[in-house]
């Protein structure tokens, strides 16, 4: 077993973190704990605890982590188009995309059930906001400059094809529609937008 002199406390936490990581992303958040972060970096339960508050502490940087990996999944997958209409089924063609090729990660964010009266920190709830602001500032442009309907019309998509990325990953899509998952978000999306539009 490894000696707390053998890594920095920075390194130490990479390691937790990494090794968190490929738990969930190989079987899934269930299979998640301390004892088991521990034993894949070679360290104690307790130095896990020296780094980190506690086991929601562990899961939120994770989760962080996956937000990261999601932000940036966009940044090089997306191209604003001429219409913003368009410019928001990209967006969400390739959130599906990264969802489906991140099944674990992804369903860990919905599934890890924190302390209650744990708040999210300010840099989670930062990086949820900057995810929004993808979907935000096309939407902008369809409520002709009103930023508060923008915000709402924005997380009102971001819930809907969440929701059918949910139901599709607990096998429950198959007995509401036959559509794919694509199709259902692009007919979610569009009809949306179509109401906004004339709204």
């Amino acid at each position: 077993m490894a000696r707390r002199a053998d890594h920095t406390r920075e390194e130490l936490r990479q390691m937790i973190l990494e090794s968190g990581r490929m738990i969930i992303q190989n079987e899934g958040l269930q299979s998640l704990g301390a004892r088991k972060i521990a034993r894949e970096i070679g360290y104690t339960v307790g130095t896990l605890y020296n780094i980190f508050a506690d086991y929601d502490d562990i899961v939120i940087h994770i989760n962080g982590l996956t937000l990261d990996e999601l932000n940036a999944f966009i940044l090089r997958e997306y191209t604003e188009a001429k219409s913003p209409n368009t410019s928001i089924l990209r967006l969400f063609s390739i959130y599906t995309e990264f969802v489906n090729q991140n099944v674990n990660l992804w369903q860990a964010l919905l599934d890890h059930n924190r302390n209650k009266d744990l708040k999210l920190p300010g840099w989670y709830r930062a990086k949820i906001r900057d995810l929004f602001q993808w979907v935000e500032k096309p939407t902008l442009k369809i409520c002709n400059g009103h930023k508060r309907q923008a915000e709402r019309a924005s997380r009102i998509l971001w819930a809907g094809v969440h929701g059918i990325c949910m139901l599709n990953l607990t096998g429950k899509l198959a007995s509401i529609d036959e559509d794919s998952v694509s199709d259902m978000v692009e007919s979610l999306v569009v009809n949306f937008l179509k109401g906004l539009t004339h709204k």
